[in-house]
């Protein structure tokens, strides 16, 4: 048996930026990722219950391949992954529509100890809202930045035209497991299904775009 918990943007596909960008900068401490989500897509009721029991807090102006975004904390498990590489991590999800990041804290701000049951009925409900979002951008994009202490590093991110970007990492194991072509048994970390070249192989061949840069302060 083969179990793939996080098989989804987070922490699958920041970590496999965060293992590539680990080779470019050997000396980082800091990690930031961020999960940018266009505006002009629905937004299943799945997520938008998963961003309000993970939380939403502390805007921040952030630099994404699709622009400028303002992007809120989140919890994620990505902070516990990669703390076992010694990195401080915060993770950061930006909304391209300003009404949909106030609807979100909004939201959230109602959603304290909340009951599952009311979650997922502020969800659908959002879900139906986001539907009538016509404008901006129809694509996501996750990107993560890793820096040493004097300020140097490195960003890597996958960006891709729509909301496909999300299902791709458990849709590819499953094709791996059921071809043959993955023999790993038990229980694997979401990254390490394939190496990273392979991922962004299967990745490309999806639509998903890789980006590479250098950061000097």
């Amino acid at each position: 048996m083969a179990v793939g918990p996080g098989l989804s943007t987070l922490p699958a596909l920041s970590g496999v930026l965060a293992g590539s960008l680990m080779e470019r900068v050997p000396r980082a401490r800091r990690a930031t990722v961020v999960l940018s989500i266009g505006n002009r897509n629905r937004k299943g009721a799945a997520t938008i219950a998963s961003a309000l029991m993970n939380g939403v807090r502390d805007p921040s102006r952030i630099e994404t391949p699709l622009g400028p975004r303002i992007a809120h904390r989140i919890d994620a498990p990505d902070e516990r992954l990669l703390a076992e590489g010694k990195l401080e991590t915060t993770c950061w999800v930006a909304l391209e529509s300003p009404i949909a990041r106030r609807v979100a804290v909004l939201a959230r701000s109602r959603s304290t100890n909340p009951n599952p049951k009311e979650v997922m009925g502020r969800a659908r409900f959002l879900s139906r809202i986001s539907s009538m979002w016509s404008h901006g951008a129809t694509g996501g994009c996750v990107q993560v930045e890793l820096r040493d202490y004097q300020g140097y590093g490195a960003a890597a991110a996958f960006v891709g035209s729509d909301q496909r970007m999300a299902i791709l990492p458990a849709a590819i194991v499953v094709q791996r497991l059921v071809e043959g072509v993955t023999l790993l048994r038990g229980v694997i970390r979401p990254a390490d299904w394939m190496s990273t070249a392979d991922w962004i192989v299967e990745l490309r061949r999806r639509g998903i775009r890789a980006l590479w840069r250098e950061i000097i302060d």
